[in-house]
């Protein structure tokens, strides 16, 4: 392989790298807001909040 071959290699590895670090990400937020979510509504659930006591921060 000459030195052309190596880079340009390495440059892909870099970029599939990079593509699975934003996967893992992706899915590491949605997996935090289906917890936020759950949570939420076990709270309501168990009588320790209403609808009319939700605030926008628990929304987000």
């Amino acid at each position: 392989m000459s030195g052309n071959d190596l880079f340009v290699l390495s440059l892909l590895l870099c970029a599939v790298l990079l593509f699975l670090l934003t996967l893992f990400s992706i899915i590491a937020d949605k997996v935090e807001l289906d917890r936020k979510k759950i949570r939420l509504l076990e709270e309501i659930k168990s009588g320790k909040k209403t609808l009319r006591q939700l605030t926008l921060a628990d929304l987000e």
